[in-house]
């Protein structure tokens, strides 16, 4: 054994996994949550308490989340360096065996996991090997070729287990997409596109900007909720405003965020009145755009991109040296993957067999003609299921 296999099996044995029910969750575990997030090494407002404890409030009522809570032995006591939002499966479509499964609640646009960066391989290998060995592992929204899930797939190599990676879902299609914002990258301000809807929207009355951060009133997040519902998810039925719950946890989560300063509101104002905004949440000095709406009638002229386009202007001028945390102008908008580790001889028997039928069915779909009806009485092969949008 070399000096870094000591060092190492030295580090991991300061760590231990608590398990903490939804109930048994207080201001401590908050607070110690909270500090997590700052040292995380793939933050994001979708995995801060803020907004998870919202979530399992208003959108997960029916089920029971449960808290793996990976803490380093410290001689003060206990320091969180990992933490997971899991809820129990009896099975699903991934794995038709019991298990555990770290999923995306509804808004969210990344699984539920948050590492310090310091602590990384050892969290990940304490993870998995404190697994009950009659229960699978399904985790779903991590970042393809992240840092989380080359850990992840490392440990799960280490500890003999095999890993199954679910092929990438692009962001803009995951379950439920965060806005990107790609004018605020690619259009100058000053540019002829942002100019014509300047002069565009010019022509209908005066035209200001404003941006909110900290506690906001109450009449601009009435003023968001409406424009969101005017746009493309009120026809889908995801809007904000489509149920109760989910307006409650949206303005939930504003009133958890504002306490910090992490949320910022940008509008487009035509003679007083908001015709486009947008909502963002910040983690670890970097602002998410989380949804984004515009009068109806105002958005083919421009209102959602001028908007945009302001506040990537105007950023600098806003308290806490906020960036935006989207990819430079040309990158692709990163990935998530899906991660399935099946822990006893069951659940990978399982999760074989399941595998291999969806083979199948794939191949034998892929091998008809497109043309190929199906003969009365035979069934034609499934699809898959639409993505669902948020």
């Amino acid at each position: 054994m070399t000096e870094a296999d000591l060092v190492s099996v030295d580090r991991q044995a300061q760590l231990r996994v608590r398990v903490v029910s939804q109930q048994q969750f207080g201001e401590a575990e908050r607070q110690a949550w909270l500090a997590l997030e700052a040292r995380a090494l793939e933050p994001h407002p979708g995995l801060s308490p803020h907004f998870l404890l919202p979530a399992l409030q208003h959108l997960e009522a029916s089920r029971r989340g449960l808290f793996l809570m990976i803490e380093r032995q410290t001689g003060h006591g206990r320091e969180l360096v990992g933490l997971a939002l899991c809820h129990g499966r009896t099975a699903s479509a991934v794995m038709p065996a019991p298990h555990l499964a770290l999923d995306l609640p509804r808004h969210a646009a990344q699984g539920g996991l948050l590492v310090d960066g310091r602590w990384l391989p050892e969290v990940a290998v304490q993870l998995l090997s404190s697994l009950p060995r009659n229960k699978g592992l399904v985790l779903e929204g991590l970042v393809d070729g992240g840092g989380l899930q080359q850990a992840l797939v490392a440990a799960a190599g280490a500890l003999g287990r095999h890993v199954e990676q679910r092929p990438p879902v692009p962001q803009g299609t995951c379950r439920v997409p965060w806005a990107t914002l790609p004018f605020a990258r690619t259009v100058p301000a000053r540019s002829e596109p942002a100019q014509r809807c300047h002069q565009a929207l010019a022509r209908l009355g005066r035209l200001d900007w404003r941006l909110h951060q900290g506690p906001i009133p109450a009449a601009v997040v009435d003023a968001f909720l409406r424009l969101e519902h005017e746009g493309p998810h009120r026809l889908a039925g995801t809007s904000l405003l489509s149920s109760p719950a989910d307006e409650a946890f949206f303005r939930d989560v504003v009133a958890r965020f504002s306490t910090e300063a992490r949320v910022v509101f940008a509008e487009l104002t035509l003679d007083g009145d908001p015709v486009a905004s947008l909502c963002l949440f910040g983690s670890a000095g970097r602002l998410h755009a989380f949804r984004a709406g515009s009068r109806r009638d105002l958005t083919a002229r421009g209102a959602e991109l001028l908007n945009e386009v302001e506040l990537a202007r105007r950023l600098p001028m806003l308290p806490g040296d906020w960036q935006l945390a989207e990819p430079a102008s040309g990158q692709p908008v990163p990935a998530t993957v899906s991660l399935v580790l099946p822990v006893g001889p069951w659940q990978q028997a399982a999760a074989w067999a399941s595998r291999r039928v969806r083979e199948v069915i794939e191949r034998v779909g892929a091998d008809r003609p497109a043309d190929f009806t199906p003969v009365a009485g035979e069934r034609a092969p499934a699809a898959d299921p639409p993505a669902r949008r948020g």
